[in-house]
């Protein structure tokens, strides 16, 4: 098959909000293929998950697009989706997008995991014919999570799918629009900023990343906040208490829908830290590492993947209080600000980089 087909593209989205929102517009907007977009608003995700393969399907049925390759998110039941449309599809290829699944994710400890979730992404490896997955960190967790999962079923364990889900599985990082250069907008002599841009939830680890801030600002240690990033109607309680005990280092403080403001405010902060304990990709970090920020990191997840091995000891931590310590010789200037290189290592993730390898994919896929 010549390797500029050109293909129609069906792409399924359940949650069509944040990240996932984000990858399917750059998507369409980079590839040479033509991709149609069939999308659910990105709320009530437990529906989402199990109702959506159900949902798409009437709507495929209604509308029949065509449709040369499918290309679903770990969010849809694809197995349901298949089941109400094979008929319409046929040898039609199917390609899985990971951007995070349900076997790893972190629960609050009030929670139990109920392991229907889970099974939907198990499901989708076996129906697909390639997976995607945004990282090597994910999808050697993902490897790591599934053998704990089956292990733990109750009697009649399935048959571990690994070595089917390995032939099929390749790390595809997702493209990104990142500035062109890293352009610093903010004053000369002022005191460092210091970025939140991450969500608003608690596998983002906000309490040690504000508790820790509410310690240097007990020491007397100047700096201002940003805090940007998306949220939902229950957020955690520290949000609160930061924008109180801290109100008078804040320049910003909430989400920012306008692409080109949050850009901005990107170019005006200096330290973007994130302490998550959940992070298959690290989209919010790359965004501000492009921008100029000093990225200081914890040293797990997919973060040691983002910065060059030999700057390593610079910017991961292994704990809380190495990672407290890297900060006040930051916010002293004992450590140098290197915008031009953090940027550099975080242009591998530009659409204009990575959508050569997506389309060549769309292009010589085939249904097994």
């Amino acid at each position: 098959m010549a390797g500029t087909r050109s293909r129609h593209i069906l792409a399924l989205e359940p949650w069509f909000s944040g990240s996932h929102r984000q990858f399917l517009e750059g998507l369409r907007q980079h590839s040479r293929h033509r991709i149609h977009l069939m999308t659910l608003p990105g709320r009530y995700w437990k529906w989402r998950q199990t109702g959506s393969g159900m949902q798409l399907a009437n709507r495929f049925l209604e509308q029949a697009p065509r449709c040369d390759l499918l290309f679903a998110s770990d969010f849809l039941q694809l197995n349901d989706f298949l089941a109400l449309t094979r008929h319409r599809l046929k040898q039609v290829p199917v390609v899985v997008y990971f951007h995070e699944n349900q076997l790893g994710y972190p629960l609050q400890a009030s929670h139990n995991l109920d392991r229907a979730y889970p099974l939907i992404n198990i499901a989708s490896t076996l129906s697909a014919d390639i997976l995607l997955f945004n990282s090597e960190y994910h999808l050697n967790t993902f490897l790591d999570d599934l053998d704990v999962f089956l292990r733990a079923c109750p009697d009649h364990a399935l048959d571990d799918p690994s070595e089917i889900i390995q032939q099929k599985a390749q790390v595809m990082p997702m493209g990104l629009d990142l500035p062109a250069v890293a352009e610093r907008n903010r004053q000369s002599g002022s005191p460092l900023t210091i970025l939140w841009n991450h969500r608003w939830e608690h596998d983002k680890n906000p309490e040690d990343f504000f508790e820790l801030l509410f310690r240097l600002h007990d020491q007397g240690l100047d700096f201002r906040l940003a805090v940007a990033g998306q949220q939902f109607k229950q957020r955690p309680a520290i949000f609160d208490q930061a924008h109180e005990r801290l109100s008078d280092r804040i320049i910003h403080w909430g989400y920012i829908p306008d692409r080109e403001h949050y850009i901005q405010l990107l170019q005006q902060s200096d330290i973007v830290i994130s302490m998550a304990n959940h992070d298959y990709f690290g989209i919010s970090v790359i965004e501000a590492m492009s921008a100029g920020c000093f990225p200081l990191l914890a040293k797990r997840l997919n973060y040691p993947y983002l910065i060059p091995a030999e700057h390593h000891s610079d910017h991961l931590a292994e704990n809380c209080d190495e990672l407290q310590q890297k900060l006040i010789a930051l916010l002293e200037g004992k450590i140098e600000l290197k915008p031009e290189s953090f940027h550099e290592w975080a242009s591998q993730y530009d659409w204009h980089d990575r959508i050569k390898d997506f389309d060549s994919l769309f292009s010589t896929v085939e249904a097994l």
